[in-house]
């Protein structure tokens, strides 16, 4: 379980970059279907865990808004 939960983050991290910049935001939902698409499941509590792990722990530059998500440094 604890590997299939590091996959999921790096996904997140991956729809992060793919999907999003300072200028596009990407919502919880769309990264859910990116999971799902990578035949992972997630819900929007997950997800917001992410994130918050990733801000939080990792100092990524996520700008959180309620519009989305968006990736405002490329530097991990």
């Amino acid at each position: 379980m604890e590997g299939e939960n590091n996959l999921k983050i790096l996904y997140t991290i991956e729809a992060l970059y793919k999907k999003s910049d300072e200028n596009t935001y990407i919502t919880a939902s769309e990264i859910i279907e990116y999971l799902q698409k990578k035949e992972l499941k997630a819900d929007r509590k997950t997800i917001y865990n992410y994130i918050n792990l990733l801000i939080e722990v990792y100092g990524m530059d996520i700008k959180k808004e309620k519009k989305g998500y968006r990736l405002m440094s490329r530097e991990f």
